[in-house]
């Protein structure tokens, strides 16, 4: 047993020391890891920016984030990952110095989890700590770090240790292995992109399946039994204590943009061709986006390399160890998740039909699944080189020799392509003090920006900056505040589609950008022609800008301020009441929303609101007395009942008090909110919550107190045993 033991300790030891002599450059100080390709830059930095500032200000949590798109839920956006224990480092540093950290404690899980995966297989030493090795210089997980994917690396790094778990509840069902199941699962479901989780399930899933349905036509009807029952109590707690983040999840699911995701969308643009199996041999077969010679530029999605080596020990694998337990499910999880990356009839009836499947952009990313099946058959095919040339007497002396120059050789090759591929570049160049956003911050009141074209700010310097934009990156955004920006932009609504960026190229309505509280217009060259309310008040020169996919340049920027800017809320002269959307859209399009609120009443019978169409003199708008991310309290007086349009994104989860008294918020202006507001002196306090919150909250607690409950239970079992045997 202390051999055993021993040689754990070794492999974490060996495991560590790797990942600090490949990676340890990511913790180098001032420096944060940066490529012309980055999610962290053109994303990622404000998104934890909003945690940070919230968190270091006790503030707590944030629900709603106010610095993009005009604001939209935060703690509850599957990309966040305000709670993943594996991102805990942006609570205590801010977030341009926590990247390098996090994303090296994540490679470390990456190896470790390939090393518990071949234990769960049973295989030896070494070849567990080969696994660990090619696991740790992953190819797509360096190419993922390049592009920034910040959310989905942890997935990737833990979908190795939910296998394990997996199979070793199919070996040994019981209360251990069902917890086990719970910690992996709860971990894989608080990650920021339950794509990659949803593709293993699938695999997972229909493998469980076909294993219970074989032990019950045999004489396993006992163990099908139990593995039936532990696979659901892992499983029902896992979800349980993930409660607080998929109820409100799934509840505002509709309300985004990809319940209108098209097939094209779901492709990605590109999908793979045959040729993009030259790419299992050599990563850059096809070329490569840092030296600009790969056309589609994305090759962390295209690429299917995890390594030569491994390759070739994954086919020894499946040809010599099919027979050997997970061999079959693993060698058809390979083949098959290379298959469902193309364009196919079979895509296309999953698209169609399996639910959650088109919720998902890019089904090339069932790659990484493709490298974690070749990287764990691997392990099967040295373990069988080891076993064969331990049985030869002339050559047996090679048996432990062999794998330790194979980790080697791909030690040498991942520590290239690490030093290739990753690069760090100082934080105040990165995300840079900039002479606009300096002048925008000396005026104190309470407004948007509007960027013209997507380089002029960049989006994910926007919280760090404290701007709040109207426009914005996002692959989880609100549906309705597109189809305003698309009549905004456009004057029609444009065909349904999903979106991820939120660019402002063309402004047909003026009045629609007004209503936003817009205050200052950004654009990177002079505008005409121009309404006669905005004036430019200064140029900027050789500005840092960071243009997605193009890198960092300089750029001269226009400053422009609307000297007839609409504040955070004002009052409407008209109300017309629609019944739905396309009544509303119809309203927009003959109406000035500086005058006039289109309030959307689906209540049968009579409405809470008073009759539209009527004309009313009201008073100045409302003074702010404070504005934060899902919070607004207004200060109104009105000699007069008069409507109140809030701008704020409209969704279900805000709430408003008026003196304390709750009331009701209207979908106003098809993207904002309002509200009728009694005359008189009044204090209006707005607040959001994630939809079914306190039930989710709840569901969480009483999920967590049975997971601890049986954890303790165990314990007191194990110490039971022991005192049993200690006392014979």
């Amino acid at each position: 047993m202390a051999s055993r033991w021993q040689k754990e300790l070794v492999s974490v030891a060996v495991l560590v020391l790797l990942t600090g002599i490949a990676y340890g450059f990511l913790w180098r100080p001032g420096l944060i890891p940066y490529s012309d390709h980055s999610d962290i830059i053109a994303q990622h930095i404000a998104t934890k920016t909003i945690a940070y500032r919230n968190w270091t200000t006790s503030q707590g949590l944030p629900f709603w984030r106010s610095d993009q798109n005009s604001g939209g839920p935060a703690l509850t956006h599957p990309q966040t990952l305000y709670t993943h224990p594996f991102h805990l480092l942006f609570f205590f540093l801010r977030p341009v110095a926590a990247v390098g950290g996090t994303l090296w404690f994540q490679f470390l899980v990456m190896g470790i989890g390939f090393y518990v995966l071949g234990g769960a297989m049973g295989l030896g030493f070494l070849a567990r700590l080969l696994m660990a090795v090619a696991g740790l210089f992953n190819f797509k997980c360096i190419m993922m770090t390049y592009a920034g994917w910040l959310p989905v690396i942890p997935i990737v790094a833990l979908t190795p240790l939910f296998i394990a778990s997996i199979f070793y509840l199919l070996k040994h069902p019981g209360p251990g292995s069902g917890l086990l199941l719970t910690v992996t699962g709860t971990l894989c479901l608080h990650s920021g992109n339950l794509q990659i989780f949803y593709y293993a399930l699938l695999f997972l899933g229909t493998y469980v399946l076909l294993r219970t349905i074989f032990w019950l036509g045999g004489e396993g009807r006992l163990h099908a039994v139990r593995v039936t029952i532990w696979l659901t109590v892992g499983a029902a707690l896992a979800i349980a204590m993930t409660a607080y983040l998929l109820l409100p999840l799934a509840a505002e699911a509709s309300l985004t943009s990809r319940v209108e995701a098209s097939y094209d969308f779901f492709l990605g643009g590109n999908p793979l061709s045959v040729q993009h199996l030259l790419t299992l041999i050599y990563p850059e077969a096809l070329g490569s986006p840092i030296e600009g010679t790969y056309a589609p530029v994305e090759l962390w999605e295209h690429v299917a390399y995890f390594g030569v080596i491994p390759l070739v020990l994954a086919i020894l694998g499946v040809a010599i160890g099919w027979h050997r337990a997970y061999v079959p499910f693993l060698a058809v999880g390979l083949a098959l998740s290379v298959y469902l990356t193309v364009d196919s009839s079979f895509t296309r009836i999953l698209f169609d039909y399996l639910p959650g499947y088109r919720l998902f952009r890019g089904p090339n990313r069932f790659l990484f699944l493709t490298a974690i099946f070749g990287i764990t058959l691997a392990g099967v095919g040295i373990e069988f080189c080891i076993r064969f040339l331990s049985t030869s007497k002339r050559v047996g002396f090679f048996a432990p020799i062999l794998p330790l120059i194979l980790i080697s050789a791909m030690t040498g090759e991942g520590l290239y392509y690490v030093h290739r591929y990753l690069h760090m570049l100082p934080q105040v160049t990165a995300v840079p003090q900039t002479r606009y956003q300096e002048y925008i911050s000396s005026d104190r009141s309470v407004f948007r920006i509007a960027p013209l074209s997507r380089a002029t700010i960049n989006y994910g310097w926007a919280a760090p900056m404290g701007l709040e934009l109207v426009t914005g990156f996002d692959a989880y955004n609100l549906n309705h505040y597109q189809h305003y920006f698309d009549l905004l932009q456009y004057g029609e609504v444009q065909p349904p589609r999903a979106r991820v960026w939120t660019d402002l190229n063309t402004v047909e309505r003026w009045d629609l950008l007004d209503v936003l509280n817009v205050k200052y217009l950004v654009a990177p060259e002079p505008i005409f022609p121009l309404p006669a309310q905005y004036e430019m008040v200064v140029r900027f020169e050789d500005e840092p800008t960071f243009a997605f996919y193009e890198g960092m340049r300089a750029h001269d920027l226009y400053l422009y301020r609307n000297r007839q800017a609409l504040p955070r809320a004002f009052w409407a002269e008209k109300v017309v009441i629609v019944k739905d959307l396309s009544e509303a859209i119809d309203q927009i399009k003959s109406s000035n929303l500086r005058e006039t609120a289109i309030v959307l009443d689906r209540k049968d019978g009579e409405s809470p609101l008073p009759a539209g169409g009527s004309v009313r003199r009201v008073a100045p708008a409302p003074s702010v007395l404070h504005a934060s991310d899902g919070h607004l309290s207004l200060r109104t007086q009105t000699r007069d009942d008069s409507f109140l349009v809030i701008s704020e994104v409209w969704h279900p989860g805000w709430r408003a008090r008026l003196d304390g008294r709750p009331i009701d918020l209207h979908q106003t202006n098809l993207a904002l909110m309002g509200t009728w507001v009694e005359r008189g002196s009044h204090v209006l306090k707005l607040t959001f919550r994630p939809l079914f919150w306190s039930w989710a909250v709840k569901i969480t607690l009483i999920g967590m107190t049975i997971f601890f409950v049986l954890v303790l239970y165990q314990i007191w079992r194990r110490i039971q045993r022991r005192g049993g045997v200690d006392g014979r």
